[in-house]
């Protein structure tokens, strides 16, 4: 029977299972256990300190970024125990490489290359070809999951199948790329991303190891530059299921300087590309810094920011904030904290990040809106201090809390409001009604 017959045919033996829950045990057996209590491990096997664990593992980046060479690369690391990013191998072994997308060919001139770079001795190129396992599966029918004759995802038994032949000696970490060609299809989205996670879950529970999911994020996101847990393409089933979430991508100076910015010392010289591994989601370690990579050809070198590089980054992401808001205030646009996120100049965390420290540091205070501008439950806007009208007076505070009235100064045009909501995002003009030379300070600060 080939692969595909046996996937369709598990996929109609999953049909005509009406049972939609596994067989209850018995009552005595869910009992926990002395010793069960003491041996219970907090965390799964790590295989990469702060990287990598025993559980599923989900790497998206955008397409042409170069996931799958860096994965091999990554791979010869783990399979001779050499440290990864400066990042301690715990657990080396074999790996085993399932690919849909590119030939088994195309998979060893990487692995060649890669090698070639890293300049290996006999004995490690011999490690690595014993140990660095290549399944092609492309152009076959090949899923963890399917669809069933009523039109539900249900799984296969694939993830079975790969528990069985690589349970002895089992590898450390067995990669799908990319993962969708192993699932359902994408009619229904997070039903076939969940049934991918529990088909990876599977083999974790069977060998042990770490399962990846490469994939795609998805176009919108690539634009944006987002890099958070949900950068995936699709659903949000695969981020929530995963475990570890390390998010890829390419790192262009001009185009992303301000929502990206790399550690001190990273510069590119001809002919090097550069990308930043963001580890957006570790359930079994703490928060850990980006992994700014430079690659040449087939070779990888790694900078790992430090606590300063955030100091800096952070630093700028709040200049950027107040450069925004005094430039929209001198073009006649007072700004809310919603409408400065509806603006979209940065990714919502960080602008609320670089928000927060400018209103820490009294940079950017919370002013009441005059009478004029008061629209609805609207009373308050953010105004960056470095903007100044002589002799008005402000509250600070969260904004939304209730503040002080302040003087917009002589009316020298119109006294209609101007428009509200019509053809911007609820931002207020102020072109009319505040004046050019503007003194603000804070009650009871000093001057």
């Amino acid at each position: 029977m080939d692969n595909e017959e046996r996937v369709r045919q598990a996929a109609e033996e999953a049909a005509g299972d009406a049972r939609p829950y596994p067989e209850i045990p018995k009552w005595g057996s869910l009992i926990v256990r002395t010793e069960e209590l003491a041996n219970a491990r907090i965390t799964p096997k790590c295989v990469v300190e702060h990287y990598t664990y025993a559980d599923v593992a989900l790497f998206p980046g955008p397409g042409g970024t170069g996931k799958t060479t860096l994965a091999v690369w990554e791979s010869v690391h783990i399979v001779l125990g050499r440290p990864l990013y400066g990042l301690q191998v715990c657990t080396p072994g074999a790996v085993v490489f399932i690919t849909a997308e590119d030939g088994r060919e195309l998979l060893v001139a990487r692995l060649r290359e890669v090698m070639a770079q890293m300049d290996l001795s006999d004995q490690d190129r011999a490690t690595v070809r014993a140990s660095f396992r290549i399944w092609d599966v492309t152009g076959s029918v090949c899923r963890l999951a399917e669809l069933d004759a009523r039109g539900n995802v249900v799984l296969t038994g694939l993830a079975d199948d790969i528990v069985e032949r690589f349970r002895d000696p089992h590898p450390v970490m067995v990669v799908f790329d990319p993962c969708i060609s192993f699932g359902a299809g994408e009619r229904l989205t997070n039903d076939n991303e969940h049934a991918l996670i529990l088909a990876s879950r599977r083999i974790v529970r069977g060998l042990d190891c770490c399962v990846r999911l490469i994939c795609h994020t998805g176009k919108q996101v690539a634009r944006e530059g987002t890099v958070d847990q949900y950068a995936a393409r699709g659903g949000s089933a695969l981020a929530d299921g995963s475990r570890m979430v390390v998010v890829l991508r390419a790192w262009d100076a001009d185009a992303v300087a301000d929502k990206l910015r790399p550690p001190i010392g990273f510069t590119l010289g001809s002919g090097e590309t550069g990308m930043v591994l963001v580890r957006a989601k570790l359930s079994y370690t703490p928060p850990q810094p980006q992994i700014w990579i430079k690659r040449r050809g087939y070779s990888f070198e790694h900078f790992i920011a430090t606590r300063s590089d955030a100091e800096a980054e952070g630093k700028a992401r709040a200049d950027q904030v107040e450069r925004y808001l005094t430039n929209q205030l001198a073009s006649g646009a007072r700004h809310t904290k919603k409408t400065l996120e509806d603006t979209g100049i940065m990714p919502r965390p960080k602008l609320r990040a670089g928000l927060a420290s400018l209103m820490a540091s009294g940079r950017v205070i919370c002013a009441a809106l005059p009478e004029e501008l008061r629209h609805g439950g609207r009373q308050d806007y953010l105004h960056p201090v470095a903007v100044t009208s002589p002799g008005a007076e402000v509250t600070t505070g969260e904004v939304g809390q209730k503040t002080s009235s302040i003087s917009p100064g002589p009316d020298t045009s119109s006294t209609s409001p101007p428009p509200y909501r019509e053809n911007n995002g609820g931002e207020v003009p102020a072109a009319d009604f505040f004046p050019t030379d503007l003194s603000l300070r804070r009650r009871g600060a000093a001057r």
